[in-house]
């Protein structure tokens, strides 16, 4: 697709995954703009890499083929914006690494630099959702908390004219995926948000990317977990979403997950090789 290719060739790569530098405003635009295009062979797929994605990619080529190969790719958290104006800046070295993390990190604009906006969890997906909601557009959720009952009222609520068409759960057998396939399919969606967790996700995008289940697929993690989207898990305060902290919010809520927030430590070595080379 044209859009595609002259979205991608903008692409700013980190740790050898290209994100695209657009707003979320320009996301949703860029959405509405494939959504105005009518029906296509093949789903437009948005992937939304977090920290976490760096391990699974570097490890398993089918999910950094998963990964790279999608049509757009938003840098879900202010780790990966940090990670870009520190390795694209002009001032790297040990000093200038600990400067980023501890003191840039909370300058917006520079933060913002090379990596303008982020897709990250709830604030992002409610934009593309009201946008949803005015255009008239069909959303379907594969995913979320096991109640999909209660994430289908809360929507509804939230979004009383969002043509939610219905919400499937993601807790499928490998056996039915292929009925589950068709089911979404014959939906007629716009969007689907596959929300069964990473790198599972991605994986099932890609896999599916020909099959119908929506003119575009939005890879939605953890998103619909959240109280404000019909889950059981409170928002981080708002001190801690302006410093980029939410994430440590979730690490209290739910200590099982602490393990994997440990992909943080070889992130930072790597984004810190990555500036020292930039540098030579």
């Amino acid at each position: 697709m044209k859009l595609s290719q002259n979205i991608q060739s903008k692409r700013v790569t980190v740790l050898g995954i290209g994100f695209d530098p657009l707003t979320q405003a320009e996301v949703v635009q860029t959405i509405a703009t494939v959504l105005r295009a009518r029906p296509r062979r093949k789903s437009f797929r948005l992937v939304k890499p977090y920290v976490e994605f760096f391990r699974t990619a570097a490890s398993d080529k089918a999910v950094s083929e998963a990964i790279t190969s999608a049509d757009l790719v938003v840098a879900d958290g202010v780790s990966i914006q940090w990670a870009a104006a520190y390795i694209y800046g002009s001032d790297h070295g040990t000093m200038a690494f600990w400067r980023g993390l501890f003191t840039k990190l909370q300058d917006a604009k520079w933060r913002q630099s090379v990596l303008p906006g982020r897709g990250a969890g709830v604030d992002a997906t409610h934009q593309l959702l009201l946008e949803a909601a005015q255009r008239g557009w069909r959303v379907g959720i594969l995913g979320g908390p096991k109640d999909s009952v209660a994430t289908r009222l809360a929507l509804e609520e939230r979004y009383p004219v969002l043509q939610l068409v219905n919400v499937w759960s993601g807790y499928f057998k490998p056996s039915s995926e292929k009925h589950l396939v068709r089911t979404i399919a014959a939906a007629d969606l716009d969007i689907l948000f596959v929300a069964i967790g990473h790198p599972r996700q991605e994986l099932f995008m890609q896999a599916h990317v020909s099959d119908g289940l929506a003119r575009v697929l939005v890879g939605e993690g953890g998103t619909f977990d959240y109280d404000q989207m019909g889950g059981r898990l409170r928002r981080a305060p708002a001190w801690m979403r302006r410093l980029g902290l939410e994430w440590l919010w979730r690490v209290l809520l739910q200590p099982s997950r602490i393990k994997r927030q440990l992909a943080i430590l070889p992130f930072l070595w790597n984004v810190y090789l990555a500036g020292s080379k930039e540098s030579d």
